[in-house]
């Protein structure tokens, strides 16, 4: 018998997956360092960050990439920063186990990506790159728990209701996503990020009402997404849930009733004017 003591690569496989859970489900390892948080000005992106610090431990030895890369790249979150490279094209060189397994990705957008957003198909990036290429069908594997939209911080100013109508027809197709953040990141929002969040919402429940009640035959939609708005950060959220499923009309104006009265309530605080002469016409 060797007098050799073991290491953790000469441990069974199963040994060793179960010390590199504890590695890839620390706190450290899978936070999303990306934003900086609990500072004044809301939650804006840290110009810092990148990924590689953690995914650094695949760099120790073969047997440690093979062990830990896709729970890895499965807890780390992405942020993919260039305005001019499509994303799809920046994924491309990771071997395709490796694409599908990413479940945190974040994106900073600008009006260039808002474009290609509003062309997805059913799933994220499901679109032909611009370049003429065929569909990638590695990025057609992605499934993704939290979809990151960060919008770009410089002296321009975004204009997001330009895409509110082609945005609200995605999210009633949209697979493959979970939960989807918009950041203003301290950006210049045309009109105020909180008043874009209310017109986007409420066309959602107006498009969703006439899908189902005002066409023949009616179409539902494939995700019902249910939103919250954090003041402090200046973000919002949407989650994806279940489609509803057919109803009569007036039983579905009772289940978004307090939906539509939670939206009004937003609106009111969101845009009130102290003069009431703007309220009252004069």
């Amino acid at each position: 018998m060797s007098n050799t003591p073991p290491t953790l690569l000469t441990l069974p496989a199963e040994l060793r997956n179960q010390v590199f859970s504890y590695v890839v489900n620390d706190p450290e390892f899978c936070r999303d360092g990306f934003l900086h948080r609990n500072r004044p000005g809301g939650i804006y992106l840290d110009d810092e960050y990148t990924a590689t610090r953690a995914l650094s431990i695949l760099l120790t030895c073969r047997q440690f990439y093979y062990d830990l890369a896709i729970p890895a790249y499965t807890r780390t979150h992405f942020l993919a920063r260039s305005l001019y490279s499509p994303l799809p094209t920046l994924l491309l060189p990771l071997p395709s186990p490796l694409v599908a397994s990413i479940r945190h990705l974040a994106w900073v957008v600008g009006t260039r990506q808002f474009r290609s957003l509003v062309q997805w198909r059913t799933h994220p990036f499901d679109f032909p790159i611009p370049d003429g290429s065929a569909d990638l069908d590695v990025i057609k594997t992605l499934r993704l728990d939290t979809l990151t939209l960060v919008l770009h911080a410089s002296s321009y100013t975004h204009y997001p209701a330009d895409f509110t109508t082609d945005l609200v027809a995605l999210l009633r197709r949209l697979e493959g996503v979970k939960r989807i953040v918009f950041v203003r990141n301290r950006a210049n929002v045309k009109g105020g990020f909180g008043r874009w969040f209310n017109r986007l919402v409420g066309l959602m429940l107006k498009v969703d009402h006439q899908e189902r009640y005002d066409r023949v035959p009616a179409v539902l939609e494939k995700v019902w997404w249910e939103w919250g708005f954090d003041e402090v950060g200046e973000t919002f959220e949407l989650v994806a849930r279940a489609s509803k499923p057919v109803m009569e009309e007036q039983a579905y104006m009772e289940m978004v009733k307090p939906l539509v009265h939670g939206l009004m309530g937003r609106m009111e605080r969101e845009e009130w004017d102290e003069d009431p002469r703007a309220r009252n016409g004069f």
